[in-house]
């Protein structure tokens, strides 16, 4: 029967050989699992665990089989977050409607109708409509500019 090292660490979990020891050991590993399957993001879960984004992302590059894990782990949590909004979403319309809004923005999410007023040179139009679209954070997509309406002929008797 083989005895355990004398610095009581298992291979693999901690030392790896000569250099420095691993920082994400077995019971790291489990636990930045399990937080990542509760919807943790990645640098939260490791903040919790007491290591940097970096060394879970080295990991990751160094291990295939660890980056699957992690991967696995990320879309559990995604999946459960989903079933309790659908949850939520059967008992509440508004719930329902804003995950309409994130998941299909194109087809469900709010849309903005500016109208504006006046009249501005032709030759400065583009740039003045171009202006006023960055002001309120929106490209020119689905804009129209009509042409500026030409003034009324004054009626009979008018002058």
């Amino acid at each position: 029967m083989a005895e355990p090292p004398a610095d009581g660490l298992a291979v693999g979990e901690g030392k790896r050989g000569p250099g420095r020891p691993r920082k994400l050991t077995a019971e790291a590993r489990r636990m930045l699992l399990t937080f990542l399957c509760g919807s943790l993001s990645r640098a939260d879960a490791c903040k919790l665990v007491g290591v940097t984004l970096q060394t879970l992302t080295n990991e990751i590059k160094r291990d295939p089989a660890f980056k699957l894990e992690v991967h696995r782990a990320e879309l559990s949590g995604k999946a459960q977050a989903a079933a309790l909004v659908t949850q939520a979403a059967a008992a509440d319309p508004k719930i329902a409607l804003e995950y309409l809004q994130r998941k299909w923005p194109d087809e469900w999410g709010k849309r903005t109708r500016v109208k504006l007023e006046g009249t501005v040179p032709a030759a400065d139009g583009a740039a003045v409509v171009k202006q006023l679209l960055a002001k309120l954070g929106m490209t020119g997509a689905g804009v129209a500019v009509a042409p500026a309406a030409t003034a009324a002929a004054p009626a009979a008797g008018e002058s």
